[in-house]
């Protein structure tokens, strides 16, 4: 009876999911908003991201 259950439960998140709209949680542009080309100390830098260049943004990003 409980494999109903779920089974019932999994077809409600994948049916919910095809009616997702896909861009709801992505960015559909570049990300930098501001190209910063002089050295920058290392004591203020805390992480880096390098964001791929895909078909939202022609550039390869490094925040």
């Amino acid at each position: 009876m409980a494999a109903v259950g779920w089974l019932a439960f999994l077809l409600v998140v994948l049916s919910l999911g095809i009616f997702a709209h896909p861009c709801d949680t992505q960015e559909l542009r570049c990300q930098c908003i501001q190209i910063y080309s002089d050295f920058l100390p290392l004591l203020f830098i805390r992480s880096v991201w390098l964001i791929p260049e895909d078909i939202y943004c022609s550039r390869e990003e490094v925040m």
